[in-house]
């Protein structure tokens, strides 16, 4: 099964996992930064060159369009707010792995449009991800659900009344 990204992390130890319980998985990592050189090796000494593609940054129709291949999206982020990325993917309908830290508790319910795991818990990760690929109808249902989240919670309507109350208090104060 596909599964798309943006950062890295710990994710790496967890697709390796994946690999030994001897799932077939493909890991895009979008994105280009200073960590590149350190996820190559991490690549190359976990031997994972056939699971794990590095595709550097892309146009917006690019990642749209990767996206729209994946069935799962992983954010195994230690520190994050509320992940832009994480809210397109939920909003094309993928079940969100990500993280529990920062605002990813406001953009994901556990267990309802997606799964949270504890910050470097590669083991917790590897976990998640394997759920979601062998339930289809699982990761469908929570599939599903985030795109409806996304559509109520995060529309620009919510967002400009969210800003305009922000705004409100602050002068109030």
């Amino acid at each position: 099964e596909r599964i798309l990204t943006l950062l890295r992390e710990h994710g790496m130890l967890a697709v390796r996992e994946l690999v030994e319980r001897g799932l077939d998985v493909e890991w895009e990592i979008i994105g280009e930064g200073s960590y590149r050189i350190p996820l190559q090796w991490a690549i190359r000494d976990m031997g994972l060159e056939d699971q794990v593609r590095l595709l550097g940054a892309l146009d917006p129709a690019a990642v749209f369009e990767h996206l729209n291949q994946a069935v799962i999206f992983f954010l195994p982020s230690v520190s994050e707010g509320i992940s832009n990325a994480a809210l397109e993917a939920m909003a094309v309908g993928l079940p969100v792995v990500a993280s529990a830290v920062g605002g990813m508790n406001e953009a994901s319910t556990d267990e309802e449009n997606g799964l949270l795991v504890p910050a470097r818990d590669w083991r917790a990760m590897a976990g998640a991800l394997e759920r979601l690929i062998q339930d289809a109808e699982y990761r469908q249902r929570l599939g599903e659900n985030a795109r409806r989240c996304v559509l109520e919670k995060f529309n620009s309507e919510q967002q400009a009344a969210g800003f305009k109350a922000l705004f409100e208090e602050a002068v109030r104060r």
